[in-house]
């Protein structure tokens, strides 16, 4: 039975590596998953005793930056051999995602930041510069009364705190 998607906190427990179908190396990092976060209560609920979750960590060569930067996330010692990591007994934060591999769906793991997403190249200014007329074309911008000068209807003009609340501490007044 599959686990609710969401977020998730587990201990990591250790990896080894394998080869997967497609004859790549990967690594397969066993968590044991102790908490799920339910989104309907906002709170932390404990998972089912024994909850023991696979992250697979392929090294082919269009997923070789991805999995370098999960394994410094993991404190990876560096040894493909004998693989252990710093963060070894210690939570970590991870997602799941239901995904359909070979018809089936399946658990998705994976860690919840790594740091993995795609570098972000910033557009040139000529493209935000379009991007931008683009949208006020789409968008006209309407003028406001204040931003005209004219002062708005119904403004408080008394700006002196209630009774009874206390002064409000200026930059000198901080107590450290």
């Amino acid at each position: 039975m599959l686990m609710p998607q969401g977020s998730y906190q587990a201990i990591l427990r250790g990896a080894v590596m394998d080869t997967a179908n497609t004859g790549n190396p990967q690594m397969v990092v066993k968590f044991d998953v102790n908490y799920f976060f339910d989104p309907s209560t906002q709170a932390w609920r404990e998972t089912p005793a024994n909850t023991v979750r696979s992250l697979y960590m392929s090294f082919s060569q269009a997923a070789l930056p991805f999995s370098q930067k999960k394994l410094e996330s993991l404190g990876f010692n560096g040894d493909f051999k004998s693989p252990e990591f710093a963060m070894t007994n210690q939570p970590v934060d991870l997602t799941m995602a239901h995904s359909v591999y070979k018809g089936q769906q399946k658990e998705k793991w994976e860690l919840a930041s790594f740091g993995g997403e795609k570098d972000v190249v910033k557009p040139g200014d000529q493209t935000l510069d379009r991007l931008n007329a683009m949208w006020d074309q789409a968008h006209p911008k309407i003028a406001t009364p204040a931003a005209q000068g004219v002062p708005m209807q119904n403004a408080p003009t008394n700006t002196t705190p209630p009774a009874g609340l206390p002064p409000v501490a200026v930059a000198d007044d901080v107590p450290f």
